[in-house]
């Protein structure tokens, strides 16, 4: 049901892109946030012993992005995604995404703009647990703003991570979407 909802979004989005009454592109923006991670638990298999789950603490996340317009309810980004060690199970996390980004005003000063981000996930932890693995992040997240005229516009963002496979050797590391929410400035 959640893939038919997904596509229908997409369709629509796209759609209302074509069909819109002022075909000029968006202009190109650059996002810089900071998230909370709630964490969760992860499941590690591995070929010849049994299934692991190592929980990984709530820890904050830094991320830049850039998106480019190119209809009014559509746009293509990247954005990269840094998490750095600390204490208790805390993994180093660099991302590198691509995004679907499906913009929308609702109001002139308010927008909400829902993404679909997927690409390359690095984990790396200073344990024997792990170690430093590999894989495919799939992530949505909302961004809500508030565009007052300051030259920059503040904006919340919430949404989750989620890793369908992964791993290295014979190791494979999975998780389930895990919440984030945080804020930044839009440039």
């Amino acid at each position: 049901m959640s893939r038919v909802a997904a596509f229908l979004l997409a369709l629509w989005a796209l759609a209302g892109a074509v069909h819109a009454e002022d075909p000029e592109p968006l202009p190109l923006t650059f996002a810089a946030s900071a998230l909370y991670w709630n964490g969760g638990e992860f499941k590690a298999m591995r070929d010849d012993a049994p299934t692991i789950r190592p929980s990984v603490n709530p820890d904050l996340l830094l991320k830049g992005a850039v998106d480019l317009g190119l209809f009014e309810h559509f746009a293509l980004g990247a954005a990269l995604l840094v998490g750095i060690p600390r204490d208790g199970f805390r993994p180093a996390v660099v991302q590198a995404t691509a995004a679907l980004r499906f913009p929308f005003e609702v109001s002139n000063e308010v927008a909400i703009v829902p993404a679909a981000e997927t690409g390359w996930r690095m984990l790396q932890e200073s344990y024997d647990t792990l170690g430093r693995v590999q894989g495919f992040a799939l992530d949505f997240d909302v961004r809500l703003s508030v565009d007052k005229d300051l030259g920059v516009v503040p904006f919340c963002e919430f949404g989750f991570l989620s890793q369908p496979f992964g791993g290295r050797g014979g190791l494979s590391l999975v998780f389930s979407p895990t919440m984030f929410v945080g804020g930044g400035l839009l440039f």
